[in-house]
């Protein structure tokens, strides 16, 4: 809610500037700005202009008329603002900007009682206070305004709008909120006037400045039709934005070729840039009517061509009654209702470089009742591709509307004429049209609906198929019959609505907005009135609300005796964040992430949290930000962020964020090992394992080099070095691998030579192990008869084997031989550094014949069998004989 003198606050203006920060003095505070001095103090704020003083006590908070007092306490000062923390969880604050200062009320709990409506009391002293409209005048001893309050918005802590209003309690002002179904903390914030009314410099005579308006996609273009000016031969006038300021752009527009008193700025419309212009001039040529097309290069308007007029006219027909363009500006829609008798037409017109040519013949509507007047308001949607025109007389002044659709270069009517369903009387419904950005959903006024009171109906389509959404529309607050639905506008998302009544309040004029949630269309704050309006302006016979909503124009053509003149209005809505809450990088990639937000007044966006290596946040001053950089090596991983977004306007929009670094997988080969050695034919299953990094999604695959898994045998067939690769890929597409390099070797020469066997001898040794080489059990029967034999021999290597040198090993067994019949095989086991040599006798009888037997030598270097070698078939021949093979 703001306290402001003639003038709005730009909050993104006094932004940093130390001009509009609280000052220390007398007592508390003071903030300056817009030529309003504010004084905070202890008991009372103080706000001093040029016409008076007005003080100001919060004097209450509560429900159902119970107010409970807050109390004085003192004021501090919290970033730009002057702030007092009542108890109670009110919280009441003051920013000063260079249009004037503003105060607003934070509500950070619900206060007990009952009802659905919340309300705050101010006490005031000073200057006189009356309604106006939706806001509060405060009048100097002479009657002249010196402060103003603007229409009350409240908003809740998830941004979403609650009913507000304000009243007059003899010298208290009550501003009302309702919180049914509202999250606190609550703001009360004003739907805000910016400047002062817009008047042009060089009008000729009561122009009736105001008549028609338009604004460009951003809002800070704006085109304002006096169709009276100069007796009626008429202007356009351009202005822009910067800032806050208005400024008008170049002379008033007028028509090379105009013939008469043209009206010319009867209708206007402006592509989504701002730099085509279409003006129309319905009495044209004695009522043919015309329009015409001007284009902006830097800041000069030019004429493009000659005017338009619709071919296939039928008298006079008020060609330019009403025009729209597309958003890019290259299709024209313009209308003549009085074609044919008052039948009606609209004409279609493209442009192809700087020339523009009728599209098809006139459209007029299959349906229409009587002489409908087809064409007494148009409509396009962005893309030109379809049509909303109005007939305003159709079915004897019941109104009708039309939707047409473009293929190609084709149109064709869509469905049947629309009507209102509730309709009170000859409502003239279609008097005023509007589209959406995608032309899916229609604004239609009927501002004579029940005597003049006015309505406004919502259609959508689905497909090709048209329904009326919800009840019509109907404007609280209105006073008298004040025409609602005069003039209506939407914008691109359709969400917001923006409805004029020209005739409220015995013409002083007023405009409503409406948003939707869902399918439900609902009024936002009170209705909205011109600040510094002349005697029954006619505020609302022209609205405009183009892009997201941010920035409305209305005008008023009978301000000041039909001077006229148009008003600005800047929603002031705290931002949301609209872009993911979720980011992913990669490790040595270049990565980037736009933060985007949506608010009418552009908020700067902050970072807090740590980031990772390489990584940078910057904020774009357009309310975007991007999140930007390479990742180092070693910063995979997940962080945890959190983003800001501040305009000036409570509460700021937070959001919490991550940003997920991911970082490559990691293999491990355990198997085979880095330099190993392995015979040729040896059997070695691999062992590996892949882990996904830090951060990472998971893997798609872990294989060697032959797209097999951990276990498969190694390639051990062909002798030479061999590099055995494992290579891990995550579900991102990050890869890593490890190789390693290993050794197949021939295997060794072995032989076992010099094989010198002991004389058997008898005996009977029982026990076992008693020779630590000796780890098989003697076999005995029961008379203890058995031999043994030791025998010598030497292991001979050719050649190189693991870590072992070519040479000789000697080495000697001893085997336990049972006499008799055998139960088993003897066996004895030598194990000389890495050699393990065996030698196995099979169970047989000794006594007479000798067995064969083997031996077996093998060499465990590395943990892992190197070579194998056996001797077959060495006889015993006899107790003292050699051993032969």
């Amino acid at each position: 809610m703001p306290v402001q003198a003639q003038s709005v606050i730009s909050t993104t203006l006094a932004t940093g500037d130390p001009r509009f920060a609280p000052r220390r003095w007398a007592g508390g505070l003071e903030l300056y700005g817009g030529g309003v001095a504010v004084g905070v103090g202890r008991t009372a704020v103080t706000v001093r202009t040029a016409r008076g003083r007005l003080s100001l006590v919060l004097s209450g908070v509560g429900r159902d008329g119970r107010l409970r007092a807050v109390g004085a306490v003192s004021p501090r000062v919290r970033g730009g603002e002057a702030v007092y923390v009542h108890r109670g969880g009110a919280v009441e604050w003051y920013r000063a900007g260079p249009l004037g200062v503003e105060q607003g009320f934070t509500l950070t709990r619900r206060p007990a009682g009952r009802g659905d409506a919340v309300t705050l009391a101010m006490a005031l002293g000073g200057l006189r206070a009356q309604l106006s409209g939706s806001g509060a005048e405060f009048l100097a001893r002479s009657g002249r305004v010196a402060v103003r309050y603007g229409g009350l918005v409240a908003f809740d802590a998830s941004g979403r709008r609650v009913p507000a209003g304000l009243s007059l309690s003899g010298s208290r002002l009550l501003l009302r909120v309702g919180d049914r179904g509202a999250r606190y903390p609550l703001r009360i914030d004003p739907f805000i006037q910016q400047g002062a009314k817009l008047a042009a410099s060089d009008e000729s005579g009561a122009g009736q400045f105001g008549a028609s308006v338009a604004l460009s996609e951003d809002g800070n273009t704006a085109l304002i039709g006096g169709p009276a000016d100069d007796s009626g031969a008429g202007a356009g006038w351009v202005f822009t934005r910067s800032g806050s300021t208005w400024t008008q752009q170049g002379s008033k527009l007028t028509g090379s070729d105009e013939s008469g008193a043209g009206q010319f700025g009867a209708r206007v419309a402006l592509s989504g840039d701002g730099n085509t212009a279409l003006i129309g001039g319905p009495a044209d040529d004695s009522g043919a009517g015309a329009a015409w097309v001007f284009t902006r290069s830097g800041s000069t308007w030019t004429q493009q061509g000659s005017k338009l007029t619709g071919s296939g006219e039928s008298g006079a027909s008020q060609f330019g009654v009403d025009v729209a363009l597309s958003e890019d500006g290259n299709t024209a829609l313009i209308g003549g209702d009085l074609d044919n008798s008052a039948v009606g037409a609209a004409w279609v017109f493209t442009r192809s470089g700087a020339t523009w040519t009728q599209q098809g013949s006139k459209l007029t509507g299959t349906g229409e009742s009587g002489a409908g007047q087809f064409g007494f308001s148009v409509a396009l949607s962005g893309d030109g591709n379809t049509a909303l025109i109005g007939g305003v007389a159709d079915d004897g002044g019941v109104g009708a509307a039309w939707v047409f659709t473009r293929s190609g270069s084709t149109w064709s009517q869509q469905g049947s004429k629309l009507t209102g369903t509730s309709e009170s009387g000859t409502s003239e419904f279609g008097l005023s049209v509007a589209l959406s950005a995608d032309g899916n959903t229609a604004l239609i006024g009927g501002p004579f609906d029940n005597l003049a009171v006015g309505a406004a109906w919502v259609f959508t389509r689905s497909g090709s198929s048209w329904t009326q959404q919800g009840a019509k529309l109907t404007g609280s607050g209105e006073s008298g019959l004040g025409g609602f639905g005069w003039g209506v506008a939407l914008s691109d998302d359709a969400k917001t609505a923006l409805i004029g009544g020209v005739g409220d309040n015995g013409f002083v004029g007023a405009a409503w907005v409406f948003t939707r949630s869902a399918s439900t269309w609902s009024q936002q704050g009170s209705k909205l009135t011109g600040a510094g309006e002349s005697g029954a302006g006619g505020f609302g016979v022209s609205v405009a609300l183009p892009g997201a909503g941010c920035t409305a124009l209305i005008g008023g053509s009978l301000d000041n005796n039909e001077v006229g003149a148009a008003w600005v209005y800047f929603d002031q809505v705290p931002p949301t964040i609209t872009s993911g809450a979720s980011a992913t990088f990669v490790v040595g990639r270049a990565g980037s992430f736009t933060i985007t937000t949506s608010a009418c007044a552009t908020p700067s966006l902050t970072e807090s949290g740590a980031l990772p290596a390489g990584v940078s946040f910057r904020d774009n001053g357009n309310g975007t930000a991007i999140l930007s950089g390479i990742p180092a090596a070693g910063s995979g991983g997940i962080y945890h962020l959190t983003i800001a977004a501040s305009n000036g306007v409570s509460p700021d929009a937070t959001q919490s964020f991550t940003l997920i670094v991911e970082a490559a997988p990691t293999v491990m080969i355990k198997t085979p090992s880095g330099g190993a050695r392995y015979a040729r034919g040896q059997v070695v299953k691999s062992r590996f394992t892949c882990s996904e990094g830090p951060g990472g999604p998971g893997l798609v695959s872990c294989l060697n080099q032959n797209r097999r898994v951990s276990g498969a045998p190694i390639d051990t067939a062909t002798i030479g070095s061999h590099a055995f690769t494992v290579t891990a890929i995550s579900k991102d597409g990050l890869s890593a691998s490890q190789t390693v390099t290993y050794m197949v070797l021939a295997p060794a020469r072995v032989r076992i030579t010099a094989l010198r066997p002991s004389p058997l001898q008898r005996g009977c040794v029982t026990e076992s192990g008693r020779d630590e080489r000796e780890v098989t059990a003697v076999l005995a029967d029961a008379t203890c008869r058995h031999m043994r034999l030791t025998v010598q021999g030497v292991i001979e290597v050719g050649g190189r084997l693991g870590h072992s040198a070519s040479g000789k090993v000697q080495v000697s067994f001893k085997v336990k031989l049972p006499l008799g019949p055998a139960t088993g095989a003897a066996r004895a086991t030598v194990i000389h550094g890495r050699w393990r040599v065996s030698m196995v006798l099979p169970g047989v009888n000794l006594d007479p014949l000798p067995p064969s037997y083997l031996i077996t030598a093998r060499y465990s270097g590395d943990n892992t069998i190197q070579q194998a070698t056996t001797k077959r078939g060495i006889r015993l021949e006899s107790e003292r004989a050699g051993l032969t093979s």
